[in-house]
């Protein structure tokens, strides 16, 4: 079966905080991720990350760097996905699939993690998003979730 098209944005903020949503709907419900859903037939890869963002998190996001692609799910819920990163400068306020918005910094990112409460690749994601970024040094700020 073909994967589905989606998006993801990993959005950082001044202090290298990194913006979670917690998902509302299947798969991984009540789980941490990034911002983010599938894209519409005739939108762009832009346009959809775009629209994304501004529904789950109220947020209009800036320009957006092209990270990566993966794949994530299996048969009928299968997607490849485009992942973006860029700054994110305004507080969030949750919409849409999101149940709630949250910035974390590394140490809530790992605990997070380890406890389970994060879609399955999202350290590994926002871990190679931190490393291209400029501002930052590649490391995201330390403090409490």
């Amino acid at each position: 079966m073909t994967p589905r098209l989606a998006v993801s944005a990993c959005l950082f903020d001044p202090q290298g905080r990194v913006l979670l949503v917690k998902r509302r709907n299947a798969p991984y419900a009540g789980r941490w991720s990034l911002p983010g859903g599938r894209v519409e037939p005739g939108e762009s890869l832009a346009e959809a990350v775009h629209r994304e963002v501004l529904e789950e998190t109220g947020i209009e996001a800036g320009p957006l760097t092209f990270l990566c692609r993966i794949e994530a799910g299996e048969g009928v819920r299968s997607f490849e996905i485009a992942v973006f990163f860029g700054p994110v400068d305004r507080s969030a306020q949750a919409g849409g699939d999101a149940a709630a918005t949250e910035l974390v910094d590394r140490f809530a990112l790992a605990r997070l993690a380890e406890s389970e409460d994060t879609t399955p690749g999202l350290i590994e994601i926002v871990t190679m998003a931190q490393q291209r970024l400029p501002v930052s040094g590649g490391t995201l700020a330390s403090g409490g979730l």
